[in-house]
């Protein structure tokens, strides 16, 4: 593959063929006619100029060519550039779309991180051995981080929104008013196909609202779903709420997203999954929140060790049926998880089909 100095030559000898064409003998010389061709002395030069032009003509047709080639070839080896290279001048022209523009903000903001960015061995070969399509966790039957389909995501995001989006206008302004310009973040475990985002997110521009998944094969859906959503940062991050989630996002560029998160927010997660599952939730959002942060969590719940209904009680039994490891839990054991990190129950909210949206807040 050939480098921009290696191509530099090409251009130099391009102009210097030019130049000498222009100014030596070989010049585009027209034919000349003029001479009175009754005179028959002159009958002879005429014959010797025109021998002597058509000769210059073969010599600039041939110089001409020699250029066409040099051109091609100069072309050619641009066209063999890494990519690199040439996506900057096109940037450098054209401008960047706003999402490369985000993500270079956050990259940015990798200088001001106190943390390490040096990834674990260890935690690639988990992220690896993790990373799995829809279709392989539903045949092994770890359902973890598998979401509601878009439906029911439909059905539910706007009675989430409605819940959560005043509270984080509300923290957006007190932010504001102690002057604090630093970028906000939201963090979403388990966004599924992005339904959620695609309403909440245009409801908070001022967030910075950053998805994720176990399940890669997600990652078109989402795309799609929030393409046209100024604040949504793309692409979404390759989680799985039972490993590190700083680590996750050094290995994304997203050191900026940790402490600076006004909302961690998780959908139909903790019934389909681990109780290690939910214990990743409460130790990452103790690491990503910032001190006026909330951690929303939705789906269904027991209380007090009872089903709210006799629906639940079915869904929880073809749960465990499929895994012994699966089941709807009680508020109070997520009560309890979450005081081992620093953070308690404040919000408690009785949502539509039996679900429960509950708030935490952290308190160091």
């Amino acid at each position: 593959m050939r480098s921009p100095s290696s191509v530099l030559p090409s251009f130099v000898v391009i102009v210097i063929v030019f130049v000498v064409a222009k100014s030596s003998r070989f010049r585009f010389f027209p034919l000349d006619d003029s001479i009175d061709e009754d005179d028959e002395k002159r009958a002879s030069i005429i014959e010797r100029k025109r021998n002597t032009n058509v000769q210059h003509r073969a010599k600039q047709s041939a110089l001409i060519v020699l250029l066409i080639l040099l051109m091609m070839m100069s072309i050619a080896s641009l066209a063999l550039l890494p990519a690199g290279p040439l996506n900057e001048i096109v940037t450098q022209t054209f401008g960047k779309n706003h999402h490369s523009e985000k993500r270079a903000y956050m990259r940015s903001s990798l200088s001001r991180s106190h943390l390490s960015t040096k990834i674990s061995h260890s935690y690639q070969q988990r992220r690896r051995k993790r990373t799995a399509t829809t279709t392989q966790i539903m045949a092994s039957g770890d359902l973890h981080n598998v979401k509601m389909g878009a439906s029911a995501a439909e059905r539910n995001a706007p009675h989430i929104a409605a819940k959560i989006v005043p509270r984080l206008l509300q923290l957006c302004k007190e932010e504001e008013e102690e002057n604090n310009d630093e970028e906000k973040y939201a963090f979403e475990i388990g966004s599924g196909q992005g339904v959620h985002a695609s309403i909440i997110a245009p409801k908070l521009p001022n967030i910075e609202f950053v998805l994720s998944d176990m399940a890669e094969d997600y990652f078109e859906h989402i795309k799609e779903n929030v393409k046209s959503i100024d604040n949504v940062l793309l692409p979404p991050v390759t989680f799985d709420a039972r490993d590190d989630i700083v680590d996750a996002l050094i290995v994304d560029n997203l050191n900026a997203v940790i402490g600076a998160c006004l909302l961690v927010l998780v959908v139909n997660i903790c019934h389909i999954s681990p109780i290690e599952t939910t214990k990743g939730i409460f130790a990452s959002s103790e690491k990503v929140l910032a001190k006026r942060g909330v951690l929303y969590i939705y789906g269904p719940f027991n209380v007090d060790g009872k089903y709210t209904s006799e629906g639940n009680e079915r869904f929880d039994k073809s749960m465990k049926e499929k895994d012994e490891r699966f089941g709807i839990r009680d508020i109070s054991e997520l009560e309890a998880i979450g005081e081992t990190h620093g953070m308690k129950l404040n919000e408690i909210h009785e949502m539509p089909a039996n679900n429960f949206l509950l708030g935490w807040v952290r308190t160091r």
